[in-house]
């Protein structure tokens, strides 16, 4: 095909969207203007790389030359030029003998024509052309170079013409995205709602004036991290990939608050998930959650009373364990909180916003213990209620079960309850269809579990399904030095909910509190207080206000009256296994309130108000324990 023009079908065409408007068009054009002196920029250091002349056409006008052709730039391109019939017709075009090959045939310059040779691609964006790009060799040293290598340049210049549209379209959405971002802004601000915006792998990347306030947050500080971190529990691809997710059962726990969170992802004309918004509304201001906010503010781990090594331990690991969907097992003697424990777990977990049921195995006959926990069927029994009867399982779907005092489950139901851990299907008594639960299992005993299994009274299976997560709640006797901010909480609480004026200890009464071993733990002490609410008539509770237990435990000889002005406590007492002089438990004790209370001024007049002793007092004995090395600042 020597003499020829080698004609080729463009393989620049590329389409950003599937039909190309006009307007669109006209877009692309007048923003090649804006850019053209990147354009000639680039043109001139191609050309110094290479060492051929090109030249680039927008529309009818010459946008960028280099070398000879420089002078062209701004000129209104001849019609029937070589870059006019690359443009008009789309494909590529290479002339290696101007003015004799077919395209120079009807050039209006064919009799001037100063090229050695040519190779030209069209500009396009979707079908049309926006314009044309060449090569051209100016002298015969640049036409052998050019064709000794016209594969590699005709792609090159090829994909350069891509890279030209990539450019100006980049600017272009860069301009649409800033203004609809100004426009976005100008329009979420007038919202009052918190929402934040995240792409696709959960960062967030936009964020409300409402929902930095609800969070106590700034914009550079939320828009730096990830929605997974801002709020554990949230799996951004449960967003992204299923139908519009509505998370109204995930409650947001804030340092002073909690957060609805509601969810929806958002989905791009290829139906692909590139993204979603969260909207935040505190509950507080809620006012169908009011009642909600109020169960979960009374049952979290800061309701929990205690400062000692043993309980802050035990709260930290239940703390971590609420984030998770494990089964957990409560342990520890009666009274020492085990269900308080348990709705401390649901209220910080992700399924707060579900219900929680509670269920004591030890207080429903065993005959009724299934029907209680499964439900039953119309005409299962003698007595079935008509329509029968919805279970403690179904009832907790989509929240937490807590089986309490597990350890009296007959044998019988150990069986059908393992079953259903395993399964997560349940079958109601008298029914035959399996129903789906999604249920979280706390179970809590008081029983040595492990000497059940021994004895074949407990299913070592079961045992070891609902063991995941082991949590022993210390006795009260391990952790005396919580006995005195027990005693002040119970003592505002019944006297407020009584009516009464709240009452102090006397040193006696202090000492003999202290003497007993609490077996009822933290239950007994709640139950002495009240007791002591509703006889005492003074403002000072003395040893003879006490429960007769107490009372006659401290008078039967193994407790000595009387105490040093220092300090209270000062008895030596065996507490269960554990023997402490009386200066290390007055110690532990002062420590412990000091954590509560802090240590100002007026904390430490507080202190001293509990402890029954002038601040003097308390002062020399603060000195004293920081001469012993304890840091109390």
């Amino acid at each position: 095909m020597s003499g020829i023009a080698v004609r080729q079908k463009a393989e620049t065409a590329f389409d950003l969207s599937g039909i190309c408007k006009k307007e669109v068009i006209i877009e692309i054009m007048n923003e090649m203007k804006f850019e053209y002196k990147f354009i000639q920029d680039f043109v001139d250091a191609f050309t110094a790389v290479i060492g051929l002349n090109m030249i680039v056409c927008k529309n009818d006008k010459i946008l960028a030359a280099s070398g000879n052709l420089r002078p062209a730039v701004g000129q209104t391109i001849l019609n029937r030029d070589i870059l006019w019939q690359s443009m008009q017709s789309g494909l590529n075009i290479i002339v290696r003998n101007p003015g004799k090959d077919r395209p120079c045939w009807n050039c209006e310059k064919n009799d001037s024509c100063k090229y050695f040779g040519e190779i030209v691609v069209p500009v396009k964006w979707g079908n049309n052309s926006l314009g044309a790009l060449g090569l051209v060799a100016w002298d015969q040293r640049q036409k052998d170079y050019l064709f000794e290598n016209e594969t590699q340049f005709l792609s090159l210049v090829a994909k350069l013409a891509k890279l030209f549209v990539l450019i100006v379209m980049e600017k272009i959405y860069h301009k649409r995205h800033i203004t609809l971002k100004t426009q976005l802004d100008g329009v979420i601000g007038l919202i009052s709602e918190g929402l934040l915006i995240f792409d696709q792998v959960g960062r967030i990347s936009y964020s409300t004036h409402a929902a930095q306030k609800i969070l106590e947050s700034t914009k550079e500080e939320l828009e730096s991290t990830s929605l997974e971190k801002l709020f554990p529990g949230i799996n951004v691809n449960d967003i992204l990939y299923r139908d519009s997710i509505n998370l109204d059962q995930y409650l947001a726990r804030m340092e002073n608050s909690l957060v609805l969170v509601n969810s929806t992802p958002l989905i791009s004309e290829e139906n692909d998930p590139i993204g979603g918004i969260v909207s935040l509304v505190p509950v507080k201001k809620n006012h169908k959650s009011k009642q909600k906010y109020e169960q979960v503010r009374r049952s979290s781990f800061d309701s929990i009373k205690g400062v000692s090594n043993a309980i802050m331990e035990v709260k930290k690991k239940a703390r971590q364990v609420a984030k998770s969907d494990s089964t957990v097992l409560i342990r520890g003697e009666s009274g020492t909180g085990k269900e308080l424990f348990a709705k401390a777990i649901h209220n910080e977990s992700p399924r707060v916003w579900g219900p929680f049921i509670t269920v004591n195995c030890a207080a429903i006959p065993d005959q009724l213990l299934e029907s209680e926990l499964f439900g039953y069927e119309e005409g299962a029994f003698t007595g079935a209620k008509k329509g029968g009867k919805i279970g403690k399982f179904e009832l907790a779907h989509g929240g937490t079960l807590f089986l309490d005092e597990i350890g009296d489950m007959p044998l019988s139901l150990q069986s059908k309850l393992l079953r259903v851990l395993q399964d997560k299907y349940i079958e109601r008594v008298g029914g035959s269809e399996p129903i789906f639960i999604d249920v979280r299992l706390i179970a809590a005993t008081h029983k040595d579990i492990e000497e059940m299994v021994q004895q074949k009274m407990f299913r070592e299976d079961l045992f070891y399904r609902i063991n995941v997560i082991p949590l022993y709640i210390p006795p009260l006797r391990e952790r005396l030095e919580d006995l005195y901010l027990l005693l002040e909480y119970f003592m505002k609480k019944h006297t407020i909910i009584q009516r009464k004026k709240a009452k102090r200890f006397s040193s006696n009464a202090i000492n003999a509190l202290f003497k007993w071993s609490w077996p009822g733990n933290v239950r007994e002490v709640e139950n002495t207080i009240e007791y002591i609410v509703n006889f005492e008539e003074s403002d000072i509770v003395e040893l003879e206000s006490l429960p007769d237990s107490i009372r006659f435990f401290s008078m039967d000889g193994r407790y000595h009256q009387g105490l040093p002005e220092e300090f209270v406590c000062t008895s030596n007492i065996n507490y269960g296994q554990k023997h402490e002089s009386p200066e290390e438990r007055n110690k532990k004790i002062l420590i412990a309130l000091l954590k509560e209370y802090g240590t100002s001024t007026e904390a430490k007049r507080k202190i001293a108000e509990i402890l029954g002793v002038s601040l003097a007092t308390l002062y020399r004995y603060i000195k004293k324990i920081k001469q012993q090395g304890h840091l109390i600042n």
